[in-house]
């Protein structure tokens, strides 16, 4: 996430990537939860720090 950010040039909020992610016409949540890790806590803002965090 990190590379694909900076080749914008700068830096989007988890929270707005996840919500960019959930609007999405081809959102696929239940893949998403499959494939990608597990956040700390069960919030929204936990998965879009796990899912989205640059670094």
């Amino acid at each position: 996430m990190t590379r694909f950010t900076e080749a914008y040039g700068r830096t989007f909020a988890p929270r707005t990537v996840m919500a960019y992610t959930l609007l999405h016409v081809y959102s696929d949540l239940p893949w998403y939860l499959r494939e990608l890790p597990a956040p700390p806590e069960t919030t929204l803002d936990s998965l879009a720090g796990a899912w989205f965090a640059a670094g």
